[in-house]
C-alpha cells in the first residue's frame, strides 16, 4: 500500500509540474524574496494532523519544513533570498540553534537573509536573528539579549507549615528530581550542573551576537549585562527600523523595492519530486509514562511508541529509522520497554537517535540501544540515575484531629501508606532497590556506549550535561540538528542519494497497556510539566499508597 501511494506521488507530480512551472513563473519575479512568518511554537518535525482536523489548526511551524524551503530557495535562481519575520518565537534552546544553523546555511549558499523583529526580541529570537544578513525591529520595540537563567522554587518550608514529610530515594548525587520538595535551598551539585549548562547556552549567545553582528565578544557581553535596548540599532544589535509595509523598502535592490513571495504558495509551486527511499522517524515526546489518564499536555506513552517501533521494523520502503527525543525521563518500567524494542528494531535496520531540546534520565535510557546518538551542543542530556519519593502526611492529620486505624497482615503492607514514615529496614529496602535500578541503568548505557560500566558510572550518578559537554564525554556521538542525524543515518544505509522521512504511527488498533504493580507507578510523570510535577506530587501524595518511582531527571531545573 505504501509503495503504491508512492508510485502515485510520482505520477502527480509529472503530471502537475507543467502547470506548477507556469504558476511559478508568475509568482516569482527575479530578485523576489520569499517571505516566511515564524508565530508561536517551532518544533523539529511535526506529526500528521489527524484527518478530522483541518490544516488550519496546526499552530506550530516545523524544522524540517523550514530546511526543505531554505533548500529550494538555495537552488532557485530567481530568488535573491529569505524574509523571516519572528512575531513570536517558542522554541527549546536546541530548537532555537539548530534553526539558526539552517539560516546559517542559506547564507553560504550566497543568498541573502533578513529577520524582521516587529514585536522585539529577547536571548533566543536574537539568537536566531544573529544568522541574518539584517536585522530590521519594529518602532517602539525592545531588543533585550539578556542571557540565561534558571529558577527553582523550593517547598520544604511550605510543608513543614502543612505538615508534610517529604522522603526522597536519589541514587546519584547530582539526581537532584526531587530536592525541591526535600530541601529549602539549592544544593552545591545543582547549583554546578546548572551553572555548566547555563555556561554553554550563554557562550552559544554570546558568540552567536559577535559572528553575526561583527562584534567584539567582550562588547556583546557588556551589551548583554546592560541592556534592554529601545535604541537597539545605536549598539549595531540591529540595522533598521521599520513596519513591516516599510519592509520591500528597507530590502530593496538598488532602486527597486523588493518583491515579496509568501513561503506557503512558493514551496507549492517549487515543491521537488517525492523519492523513492524513505526513513522512518518515531516520535518519543513528553514524559515517557506507561499509562497517561490525567495527562496535561503531550506525554510518551510507551505502548503507543512500541507500536511504532514494532511498525517501522515491518514497513519494507523504510530503510532506517530517526528515534527523535524531547524527554526528560519517565518511569522506569516505560523506558526499559521502549529500549528493548529499539534494541529489536535496530537487529534490522540502522536507528540513530535524535536529541532535541531534552533527552536525559529515560530519555536517555531509550536512545541507548540505537547505533548512533546525535544532539545539538545546547541539547539536555544525561542525567543517569534514579529517584523515588514518598510523601508522608502525618503531621498534616494530627494537625486536623484525623485518626488513621490500620490492620494489615503482613510487617510491610502500610510500607507506602502516607499515614507514617518509612522505618529504618524499609528504607534499607528502597535503597536496595534503588541500586539495583540504578546498577541495571548504568549497564545498559555501557551496553550502548560499548564502554566498561565503571566508566559509565563515573560520568552518570545522575548529572545533566549539555549536549556539547555530552559529545566531549562520549555520551554523544555527533553534534547538530536533525539534518546532521539523517546524514549519519544515510551513512549507515549505505545509501548515497538524499532520502525522504515519514513520521511512524502506531497501528489504530493497541493492545491494553499492562498493569504496572504498585508500589512503582510513575504518577507524577504522567502530568508533564516541570511545575505541574511539582503539583502533582503533593495531590499524588494525599491518601495515595504507592510510590513514585521515576527517571524524572530534569524535575526543578
Amino acid at each position: 500500500m505504501a509503495a503504491w501511494m508512492l508510485t502515485w506521488g510520482r505520477w502527480r507530480y509529472a503530471f502537475s509540474a507543467p502547470f506548477r512551472a507556469v504558476r511559478a513563473r508568475r509568482l516569482i519575479r527575479r530578485g523576489s524574496f520569499v517571505s516566511l512568518v515564524i508565530d508561536g511554537g517551532v518544533v523539529e518535525l511535526a506529526e500528521p494532523l489527524p484527518w478530522w482536523r483541518p490544516k488550519r489548526a496546526r499552530t506550530t511551524i516545523s524544522l524540517a519544513g523550514i530546511r526543505q524551503l531554505c533548500s529550494i530557495i538555495g537552488r532557485d535562481e530567481r530568488v535573491k533570498g529569505l524574509l523571516v519575520e519572528i512575531r513570536s518565537l517558542r522554541a527549546g534552546a536546541a530548537t532555537a540553534t539548530s534553526l539558526r544553523r539552517v539560516l546559517l546555511g542559506l547564507k553560504e549558499k550566497q543568498k541573502t537573509v533578513v529577520v524582521y523583529l516587529p514585536t522585539g526580541a529577547g536571548s533566543r529570537e536574537m539568537l536566531v536573528a544573529s544568522a541574518a544578513h539584517r536585522i530590521i525591529m519594529g518602532p517602539q520595540a525592545t531588543i533585550s539579549p539578556l542571557g540565561v537563567a534558571v529558577e527553582t522554587r523550593y517547598f520544604r518550608r511550605t510543608l513543614d507549615k502543612i505538615g508534610v514529610l517529604p522522603e526522597i530515594f536519589a541514587r546519584g548525587e547530582f539526581k537532584t528530581a526531587g530536592e525541591s520538595l526535600a530541601r529549602d535551598s539549592m544544593s552545591a551539585e545543582q547549583r554546578e550542573q546548572v551553572g555548566a549548562i547555563l555556561d554553554v547556552a550563554n557562550d552559544e549567545l554570546i558568540g552567536a551576537l559577535a559572528e553575526g553582528r561583527g562584534l567584539a565578544v567582550e562588547e556583546v557581553r557588556a551589551l548583554v549585562d546592560r541592556g534592554p535596548y529601545r535604541a537597539a540599532q545605536e549598539r549595531r544589535l540591529v540595522d533598521a527600523v521599520g513596519y513591516d509595509d516599510d519592509l520591500p523598502q528597507l530590502i530593496q535592490t538598488p532602486q527597486v523595492p523588493a518583491h515579496l513571495v509568501d513561503a506557503g504558495p512558493y514551496v507549492s509551486a517549487r515543491r521537488p519530486a517525492p523519492l523513492s527511499k524513505r526513513i522512518g522517524v518515531v516520535h518519543v515526546h513528553g514524559p515517557i509514562v506507561s499509562r497517561a489518564p490525567l495527562a496535561f499536555g503531550r506525554v510518551a506513552v510507551d505502548e503507543r511508541i512500541i507500536g511504532a517501533l514494532r511498525r517501522a521494523r515491518e514497513l519494507r520502503g523504510i530503510a532506517g529509522v530517526i528515534l527523535l527525543i524531547d524527554s526528560p525521563g519517565g518511569g522506569v518500567l516505560a523506558s526499559d520497554r521502549i529500549h528493548h524494542e529499539v534494541l529489536r528494531l535496530a537487529e534490522k535496520k540502522p536507528v540513530v537517535a535524535y536529541f532535541s531540546n531534552v533527552a536525559a534520565s529515560g530519555g536517555y535510557y531509550v536512545a541507548a540501544g540505537a547505533h548512533a546518538i546525535v544532539a545539538e551542543p545546547t541539547t539536555l542530556t544525561g542525567s543517569i540515575g534514579v529517584v523515588a519519593g514518598h510523601l508522608v502526611l502525618a503531621p498534616l492529620l494530627d494537625k486536623l484531629g484525623i485518626v488513621t486505624e490500620l490492620v494489615k497482615r503482613g510487617a510491610r503492607a502500610d510500607m507506602m501508606s502516607a499515614s507514617r514514615p518509612l522505618d529504618e529496614g524499609e528504607r534499607e529496602a528502597m535503597t536496595r532497590e534503588i541500586e539495583g535500578y540504578y546498577v541495571d541503568f548504568v549497564n545498559v548505557v555501557a551496553r550502548g556506549r560499548h564502554r566498561p560500566a565503571d566508566e559509565i558510572e563515573r560520568l552518570a550518578r545522575g548529572r545533566v550535561y549539555s549536549g556539547l559537554e555530552a559529545h566531549r564525554v562520549g555520551l554523544v556521538d555527533h553534534l547538530g540538528g536533525f539534518d546532521v542525524a539523517i546524514d549519519v543515518l544515510r551513512e549507515k544505509m549505505k545509501e548515497p542519494r538524499a532520502v525522504g522521512h515519514q513520521v511512524i504511527k502506531p497501528p489504530r488498533t493497541m493492545p491494553k497497556p499492562p498493569e504496572v504493580p504498585a508500589p512503582f507507578v510513575d504518577a507524577i510523570d504522567a502530568l508533564g510539566g516541570r511545575a505541574a510535577r511539582d503539583l502533582a506530587t503533593l495531590a499524588f501524595g494525599l491518601g495515595s499508597r504507592e510510590t513514585v518511582l521515576a527517571w524524572s531527571g530534569l524535575l526543578g531545573l
